[in-house]
């Protein structure tokens, strides 16, 4: 009888502590929650965004990358948008290329479709799956001989909130777009891809440095100061 008494004392207190370790988790989530929307609310960005048209206020940091380094977006026939939902950098993209041209959008999420904006006459192609499975039906929509000048890449994976592991991730996925722009990518053209600023920063930079003229990492002002993202901008492809 004692140790039946122990024993529901004990799941008891099992139970208080579980329901205390919950009610910390979610009260945490919450306040950060409550600081994130606080911060939507506040920021200028996001307002002009709204204002503006563009699905997110990460269309300010394509805009700004774009008229600092070269307006290589300008400079484009056919762009592939990687991870493009919700399609800021795409209505971006569609906004500054070349008329007459192709803009192809991958994401394994869905995405509202994108039009061309009014005389500019793009073929817009919008397709859903991993890019790096998506080459076969890419090259469907490319005439022979034709490959991206541009592609861009503003993927991330979801964050674990370990910085270590965060940018360890990351890494791996520009690297693996890295081999897809061996893919689709023509002679002389450029990527952009976001990273997580870390340890591994130089020998990505290193490693582009093999396949592209010049390389360079670029912290646009509406990338949040406190935040480790910054984009590698690394054009002349070397096929």
């Amino acid at each position: 009888m004692f140790k039946q008494i122990i024993s529901t004392k004990h799941q008891h207190f099992s139970s208080l502590s579980l329901t205390s370790n919950l009610f910390r988790c979610y009260a945490t989530q919450t306040k950060s929650s409550g600081r994130w929307l606080d911060r939507q609310r506040r920021d200028t960005f996001v307002k002009q965004a709204k204002a503006q048209g563009y699905r997110s206020r990460a269309a300010f940091k394509l805009l700004e990358i774009d008229e600092k380094w070269g307006k290589f977006l300008e400079k484009s026939k056919v762009i592939i948008d990687l991870g493009a939902a919700p399609g800021s950098w795409s209505q971006v993209a569609a906004e500054k290329m070349k008329s007459g041209g192709k803009l192809i959008t991958i994401d394994i999420l869905d995405m509202e479709p994108l039009k061309s904006p009014p005389n500019k006459n793009l073929q817009i192609i919008q397709l859903k799956g991993k890019f790096e499975d998506s080459i076969p039906q890419l090259r469907s929509y490319l005439n022979e001989g034709e490959f991206a000048d541009c592609l861009l890449s503003d993927m991330a994976p979801n964050t674990s909130g370990v910085k270590s592991l965060d940018h360890n991730r990351i890494i791996f996925l520009c690297n693996t777009s890295i081999d897809f722009a061996f893919e689709v990518l023509k002679p002389g053209g450029c990527m952009l891809m976001k990273i997580f600023s870390g340890p591994e920063d130089a020998t990505l930079k290193n490693d582009l440095k093999q396949y592209f003229e010049n390389v360079n990492f670029v912290k646009p002002a509406s990338s949040r100061s406190e935040s480790s993202e910054v984009y590698v901008l690394a054009e002349g492809f070397k096929l």
